[in-house]
């Protein structure tokens, strides 16, 4: 049972781990974008462009790691049954016979 107990405690790690990435991501675009508000005529291409390209690439991260959550929460998700079959399995050893991973 402690095992299915660390890796829903990985799991959990790991979705707070992607929240803090998925945070500073956007950070770092606010923080680029920022000054292009304040002042767009400064720039060799036209601010439309330059906000474009960097919101491309910054989408391109976030769909990364988009997929990369879904597998986190996926692999949580199994790893809760898991745990709470081998608590029931415990309780109960008929029980166990009934699941089948």
């Amino acid at each position: 049972m402690r095992i299915e107990a660390l890796a829903v405690a990985e799991a959990e790690r790991d979705l707070y781990r992607i929240k803090g990435v998925r945070t500073a991501i956007l950070r770092n675009v606010l923080a680029q974008l920022g000054p292009l508000f304040e002042s767009p005529s400064g720039l060799a291409a036209p601010a439309e462009q330059v906000i474009a390209a960097t919101l491309g690439v910054v989408a391109e991260d976030l769909m990364r790691l988009e997929r990369y959550e879904r597998r986190t929460r996926s692999r949580r998700k199994f790893a809760m049954r898991r745990l709470y079959h081998a608590k029931l399995a415990k309780i109960d050893p008929n029980a166990e016979a009934q699941w089948q991973p």
